[in-house]
């Protein structure tokens, strides 16, 4: 099964595809706009009453749609160009869940952004300290920032607000970010570091409670209006152990959870039961 990053990358191939036929067909609706009228003068009115009218009309009418098959083709070629760009661009930076090294890169920018909060909350220490000159505030700004001087002088400078340095938002975005990117981590570690217990609860009523798993019914909510919302049962809980064989049962796995569009409640039970009595057999 391909990876998202794969299905992303076929899909502005695709569009690349796309982009190039329509392309082709716009150079040859202009091509077939300007053949058409290639033979009349230019500046040649239409002669009104003359023999050639109903022609010469006929003519400029064909060479007028082809001209705008050409521009329309030219169009949605060029839209489906920047598209793909948009997708490759995307998936240069973006990290996926199935990534290979997904974990690897997540921590990577984890570090890195934790870096660059750390030497904000710095370089606002430097801009606010007293007794220093602008001059030397800039080189020390330049320095731990790796900014051009010109560049690092600007934070010295106010803004609409009269703020100087990184303003209170810039350090609540950091934060936000590395808040999203470090529960995105402990999801992957979760579910790619198997717990070795099926049974969470032995003393739990229901096999479910057991195995520590939980399913909830509910609606998708389309991206696109046309679409229609259809039933959707998520499976959380103790998906570190249970994911794979959850996945065998034809889930999948979005945001953290194990979804089926079909209710997997038997067939999980099913799984369930027979994990424990695999467990008290051996």
């Amino acid at each position: 099964m391909s990876t998202y990053r794969e299905r992303r990358l076929e899909r502005a191939s695709r569009l690349r595809e796309w982009a190039e036929k329509r392309a082709a067909r716009s150079t040859g609706n202009f091509a077939r706009a300007h053949n058409l009228i290639k033979d009349i003068p230019l500046g040649q009115p239409i002669l009104v009453g003359h023999h050639s009218e109903r022609r010469h009309r006929r003519v400029l009418e064909r060479s007028d749609a082809a001209m705008r098959r050409g521009l329309e083709d030219q169009q949605k070629g060029a839209a489906m160009a920047s598209r793909a760009d948009t997708i490759e661009r995307a998936a240069e930076r973006a990290i996926y869940r199935d990534d290979v090294d997904a974990i690897d890169r997540l921590q990577a920018k984890i570090a890195a952004l934790e870096a660059e909060r750390i030497n904000m909350k710095l370089a606002n220490l430097i801009v606010r300290k007293r007794g220093i000159d602008a001059a030397t505030k800039a080189a020390r700004l330049a320095a731990l920032l790796q900014w051009p001087p010109a560049l690092a002088a600007k934070l010295l400078e106010p803004d609409f607000c009269g703020r100087v340095g990184f303003a209170d938002y810039q350090l609540q975005n950091i934060g936000g970010t590395i808040r999203r990117e470090r529960k995105r981590l402990a999801e992957l570690l979760a579910a790619t570091t198997p717990s070795g217990a099926a049974v969470v609860d032995a003393a739990a009523a229901s096999p479910l409670a057991r195995a520590g798993l939980t399913i909830t019914a509910t609606m998708t909510t389309p991206a696109k209006a046309w679409k229609q919302p259809r039933p959707v049962w998520n499976v959380s809980g103790n998906l570190a152990h249970w994911r794979p064989a959850l996945e065998r049962l034809g889930g999948s796995w979005y945001r953290g959870v194990v979804s089926f569009f079909e209710d997997p409640t038997a067939d999980i039970l099913e799984a369930v039961t027979t994990a424990e009595s695999t467990a008290v057999s051996q």
